[in-house]
């Protein structure tokens, strides 16, 4: 698994008071398409923070079902293949410093989105959730619309973290 780590003033993890795990899924449909979700004017992948002592693919399955109504199970989720790290000094002005660590993982189904079983947030449902397939040859071009000048700043950076990961996802499963 590769592994990039982004550090705020030299903060080792001695310094750390929290530390925060997400995790992502890029899910491959048997067509070589990849679901995406927009919401807010930006696109992400599906996941969101562990509850608890989750595991990784324990949040995957839940994240995954709470927002396309797709209920995968452990076989169907590979390992993490990218890991990305975040020691934050001060994170937004809490006092306290946070490690931010999201795990990168593929997932090859052919089941659909249930839009009837999502469990979305408060901030999903207003900021209109939705999820659709993009097919491989176009997911680069369709995420990059994401990052102008009109985007929030953190659509942009989400934006630009699923177009590296995706890089290094390409070097790995090549045609």
């Amino acid at each position: 698994m590769r592994v990039e780590e982004y550090v705020d003033d030299n903060l080792t993890m001695e310094n750390i008071d929290e530390i925060v795990t997400r995790v992502k899924v890029f899910i491959f449909n048997g067509k070589g398409q990849i679901l995406i979700l927009t919401s807010d004017g930006g696109c992400q992948l599906a996941g969101g923070h562990l509850d608890g002592n989750e595991t990784v693919k324990q949040g995957i399955i839940r994240e995954v079902k709470e927002e396309t109504g797709i209920t995968l199970n452990n076989e169907e989720i590979d390992e993490p293949f990218y890991e990305i790290r975040y020691l934050t000094k001060n994170y937004k002005n809490s006092n306290k410093n946070r490690m931010s660590n999201v795990f990168y993982s593929v997932v090859i189904t052919d089941k659909k989105p249930d839009l009837t079983k999502i469990n979305l947030t408060e901030n999903e449902k207003i900021n209109n959730l939705s999820v659709k397939y993009i097919d491989k040859e176009n997911f680069e071009k369709f995420v990059s619309n994401f990052i102008n000048d009109t985007q929030k700043e953190i659509n942009k950076i989400i934006a630009s973290e699923i177009l590296k990961v995706f890089k290094e996802l390409k070097n790995i499963i090549k045609d």
